[in-house]
């Protein structure tokens, strides 16, 4: 079974309340598009799932268009679901009339996306209107779902109604060119004979010489008996065909008045956006800071008393480097990520999920547009820079939806965009040095990550090949009143604990060979570590910069995992020997060493550092280049050292340094 349908529609939801999210994600053979995959347990059998891409036809314009219009015509799926959402519903019956003509068994499924009921037309009118199953549900409720799994368990054995809405002209050119096809080899007949009247010959590829010739010559013949044009007569009619239908179904279209309360004559506004995404964004930033400070106090005491009872724990005859390595590397070092992380994460990710629920996060994309235009680059890359915002990797994965030059300058941009594992930092640190001018603090990093993304783009589109664009489409989806336990349920599971058991499973044994790097040789004191050997080497740049050689090796430890920055300062810094016994977390042992300006460069520089090395593997996967690799490396390194040492000049001409 396969869930088909425009973006924006629900079909993720959908999927994840038949699948219970049981699935699995793997890319369609021969393409850089991933198709999700699932299983639904029915009282009869067990359904098999698969998610396809948003499409509007059957056209392939996009990557994922072109993967979900070959699996439905390859007939991979017994039968076909194909989700429809109130806003808009005559664009969709245009679609279900669209699959209707070369898909096999389809299922209109009206999904309630709104909530409340939105839909309020009798879906036994439109079953009789279009001659399939029509089943209504609200996958965010979970309402209507048993009717649904028993009408596509029966749907492969139902009657279909014939297709036949091209034309008559058409219709009848249509199946006599199928007839002289033959049996499907690949695509369905029917598919392939409307792609050889359309003016495509590939169909035909696979016969003799002879055959070829003859199909190809009775296809023109057709085509000019129907009148050319076969593409643009074919789509008319469905349009027409659709607006029938809908008239007949829901009535004149509702007049204008609402229009004049439209949000989007704010939010689609040229210049007004702009101060909408400022207030948004301070107001999400705000919300952060001030919900994750008591919740990460109340993680702080707990990770105290735990490091004060492991001695005990462990037992008195231990030998002082294992409790060394339990309180010093692996509690210390978690339980920062723990305690700095989760609170601030968890805020952020729901209010970014609730924005994304609500119809607001394309339309804010939408803003950015036209810079990146400027830039050389497109719309979509505005995605993949709000995805990167919660791991640059989903970001990377994002820009397959682009092409040419845009896709690589998405690619090779990406590490600028702050992800969560800096976030997480830079959040609290913020907190901790600035007060209530954290929101100014923040928002400033975050401008000058765009600004930084910009030229960098601006740059690259320079000297980079530009290679194939088919150019950005973008939908404005319908605003929707989120639902708090599904918004709640996908921010817990497929965010904050996603990313946090990987930031802990990367993070204990990181922070522990960090620990071994600050305590060996054994028994030497900390100017001869291993640490304090690289913290040397690296003193220079750091002076250079207005930081130290510390904090340089902090970041260069934070390579594998961004989120153990914080006690890999401490332990840099000489600090880490006492914080099992002190019961203090690295974060506010550098409140007694840094003062703001210190605490300001810090972040302008790890804002700007080198992605995770995690992030770096899946580029070169994307890229399929080192070179390119290790110049997408390069980019925020570079705009990380100059920005961090124009602020270091400046402080110190205002005589902060």
């Amino acid at each position: 079974m396969a869930l088909a349908g425009s973006p924006n529609v629900g079909k993720t939801t959908l999927f994840n309340a038949l699948t219970g999210l049981n699935q699995h994600v793997g890319n369609w053979p021969g393409k850089t598009v991933e198709l999700a995959t699932g299983w639904c347990r029915t009282p009869r059998t067990l359904l098999r799932v698969v998610d396809l891409p948003g499409m509007y036809g059957l056209a392939g314009h996009s990557p994922e268009e072109a993967v979900a219009r070959d699996f439905l015509l390859t007939g991979r799926a017994d039968v076909v679901a194909l989700v429809v959402e109130p806003a808009g519903p005559e664009r969709h019956l245009f679609l279900a009339l669209y699959l209707m003509e070369f898909v096999g068994p389809l299922v209109v499924v009206l999904n309630d996306t709104r909530g409340g009921g939105a839909w309020k037309a009798d879906p036994c009118r439109l079953e009789d209107l279009l001659g399939v199953p029509v089943v209504a549900v609200s996958a965010v409720r979970r309402h209507g779902l048993e009717r649904l799994i028993q009408t596509l368990e029966a749907a492969p054995g139902g009657r279909c109604r014939p297709p036949g809405r091209l034309g008559a002209e058409l219709e009848s050119a249509v199946r006599e060119l199928a007839r002289e096809l033959g049996p499907p080899d690949g695509f369905s007949p029917r598919w392939d004979a409307f792609r050889l009247l359309a003016g495509d010959p590939q169909p035909a590829a696979r016969l003799t010489p002879e055959e070829r010739t003859r199909l190809l010559t009775r296809a023109s013949r057709l085509r000019d008996r129907v009148g050319g044009e076969v593409q643009k007569q074919a789509l008319a009619s469905l349009f027409e065909a659709a607006a029938r239908i809908h008239r007949a179904w829901l009535g004149p279209t509702p007049g204008t008045a609402a229009a004049r309360l439209d949000p989007d004559r704010l939010l689609c506004h040229a210049w007004l956006v702009y101060p909408v995404v400022v207030v948004l964004g301070c107001l999400v930033l705000w919300l952060t800071l001030v919900g994750a400070r008591p919740l990460s106090e109340v993680l702080q005491a707990l990770l105290a008393r735990l490091v004060r009872q492991v001695p005990a724990l462990v037992g008195a005859g231990a030998p002082s480097g294992l409790i060394g390595a339990l309180v010093d590397g692996l509690l210390a070092g978690v339980g920062t990520v723990v305690a700095v992380m989760l609170p601030t994460m968890a805020i952020f990710f729901l209010l970014l999920t609730v924005l994304e629920e609500s119809g607001l996060v394309v339309r804010l994309a939408m803003a950015a547009d036209r810079p990146l235009q400027v830039v050389g680059s497109q719309g979509r890359h505005c995605m993949v820079c709000l995805m990167a915002l919660g791991c640059n990797v989903p970001g990377l994965y994002a820009s397959r939806a682009m092409t040419g030059r845009p896709r690589l300058l998405a690619l090779l941009t990406a590490g600028l965009v702050p992800c969560n594992g800096r976030l997480g930092v830079m959040l609290p640190l913020s907190a901790i040095f600035f007060g209530r001018a954290a929101v100014v603090v923040m928002l400033g990093l975050w401008a000058l990550s765009l600004g930084c993304l910009l030229l960098a783009s601006l740059l690259l589109s320079r000297v980079l090949p530009e290679g194939s664009d088919e150019g950005a489409v973008m939908e404005l989806g319908p605003y929707r009143l989120p639902h708090l336990p599904t918004v709640l349920s996908w921010t817990i599971r497929r965010r904050v604990l996603h990313v946090l058991a990987r930031a802990v499973a990367v993070a204990a044994p990181i922070t522990l060979g960090i620990w071994l790097c600050g305590n060996l040789p054994w028994g030497a004191d900390l100017q001869a570590t291993w640490t304090a050997r690289l913290v040397l080497a690296l003193e220079p740049l750091g002076r250079a910069l207005g930081l130290d050689g510390s904090t340089l090796v902090a970041v260069l430890f934070a390579i594998p995992a961004k989120e153990v920055v914080v006690g890999a300062l401490a332990l840099a810094g000489g600090m880490a020997r006492s914080l099992g016994e002190a019961g203090v977390l690295p974060l506010h042992a550098l409140v007694a060493t840094w003062d703001a300006f210190r605490a300001l460069k810090f972040l302008v520089f790890f804002n700007l550092s080198v992605p995770c090395a995690y992030t770096l593997l899946v580029m070169r996967r994307e890229t399929g280049s080192t070179g390119l690799t290790l110049l997408g490396a390069a980019i925020p390194l570079i705009a990380g050292c100059l920005a961090t040492w124009l602020v270091h000049l400046l402080g110190c001409r205002l005589g902060y340094g």
